[in-house]
Order: C-alpha cells, then structure tokens, then sequence
C-alpha cells in the first residue's frame, strides 16, 4: 500500500487561534494571562485571534442600581442600563443568552453608558500596551500571527429587536433573521 500524498497547504488557509478573556474581575490576572497566550502563539507560530468580552460578564458592582444586597448598589446606575421601556422603572435587572442551553447572565448595559466606556477603557488601556510590546517584537514574517482583536462579544445590527430565545421582538415588531454581525 502506497501513503496518500501529502495536501499542499495553500498560502493564505492555516489554523489559528482565537482566544477569548473574560476581565470582570481581577484585570490584572487577564493582562498577564495575554501576555502568556501571545508569547506562546509566538514560540508555536500559531495565528491569534484575541477578543475581549465586556458585555456578557461583567462585575456585579459596576450594574448594581436596585440589589442592596450586593456590592456597589447604587440607583443612579439605573442610567447605565438597557431599558425595555421609556422610563428607568423599565431597566433590566437580568438577562439571558441562548448559547445551546439558556445561560443567565447580569442587566445588560447601556453601551453608551459613560461609566460602562470609563470600564471598558479601563481594560483596553490595560491590555493595549501588552499587546503593542508583542507586536513590536515580531519580525516582519511574524505579523501575520496577529490575527486581530475583537472587542465585544454580541454587538451586532439592530440588537434590541433579539430577544433572549432568538425570536423576533414583539415589542418592536421587527423580523430578527437579517440581523448580521458587524
């Protein structure tokens, strides 16, 4: 029995990499973390993709307007929150994603929010700079092993017409099938 010829790789089709972080808590852990997984992409010349996800999992504190049991309780966080409704009695205290099975996640929050910004630029400013040194230290072949980043996790089109099952919203009326990733 002869051996298979071996397939011709083509050029621009390799496997990779694409690592997700998850920095609600402990930031510091997540940068060093990175650092590790972009120095071994390097050693193993394997392609990374890194996305950071800042909306699914977020600290307890930073969404806290209504539960006096938790940390950072605060009501005037009822602003930094997605409201179903016009006014801030109609803001979300929790959401779920369809991932396969239902997950519960926290109240999502409004992206636009300048103390949700003021969080998420807390961690692009952290993870930025580890990124930037790795970067400078690839040789010109190497570039390709940064694939990109993706910052976010479900933004997409027209959003608040998914609810959390996939169908379409009655609320706004709107077919959700053409919704499409940015």
């Amino acid at each position: 029995m002869t051996p298979s010829p071996r397939r011709t790789e083509h050029p621009l089709c390799r496997s990779g990499l694409a690592i997700l972080y998850l920095p609600k808590d402990r930031l510091t852990d997540h940068v060093t973390k990175l650092k590790s997984d972009l120095d071994l992409a390097k050693k193993l010349n394997i392609p990374v993709l890194f996305q950071v996800d800042t909306e699914n999992w977020l600290p307890e504190s930073l969404l806290n307007w209504y539960d006096p049991k938790k940390p950072g309780v605060d009501p005037a966080k009822v602003a930094d929150m997605e409201w179903y409704g016009w006014t801030p009695d109609t803001a979300v205290k929790l959401c779920w994603r369809n991932w396969g099975t239902t997950v519960r996640v926290g109240p999502h929050p409004n992206l636009l929010s300048a103390r949700f910004q003021a969080w998420e630029k807390n961690i692009c400013e952290a993870m930025a700079p580890v990124v930037t040194q790795w970067l400078t230290e690839l040789t010109p072949e190497q570039q390709r092993l940064f694939v990109g980043k993706r910052h976010g996790k479900h933004r997409v089109k027209r959003a608040e017409c998914e609810t959390w099952d996939g169908r379409a919203s009655h609320v706004y009326g709107q077919d959700c099938t053409d919704i499409e990733a940015r």
